[in-house]
């Protein structure tokens, strides 16, 4: 698989989570430019793979009232070497 197929695999992994999770609260990608910089990676065949990393914040609540919400922060990376060497996500309950 080529660095612009991962990318592609990155935004598209973006598009499901943001339908997933549709507010704000829940789902926030906290560098747009970092996005802009993978799709243009994307669409243009010239362009070099970029360096920044796309990063988000998960808040999921449990259906359980009782219990804590769960934020995922996570970096994803746009090497595909370090990609490979992370799990998806960070889980850290508040």
């Amino acid at each position: 698989m080529t660095n612009r197929e991962e990318a592609e695999i990155q935004i598209s992994e973006l598009d499901l989570l943001s339908s997933m999770f549709p507010y704000e609260e829940e789902f926030t990608v906290t560098d747009q430019l970092a996005v802009a910089e993978l799709k243009h990676f994307v669409e243009n065949d010239a362009a070099e793979m970029p360096s920044s990393k796309v990063q988000f914040i998960l808040n999921v609540k449990p259906e359980d009232p009782n219990a804590s919400m769960v934020t995922i922060i996570k970096p994803f990376s746009t090497s595909p070497a370090e990609l490979r060497s992370k799990n998806i996500f960070d889980a850290e309950l508040q």
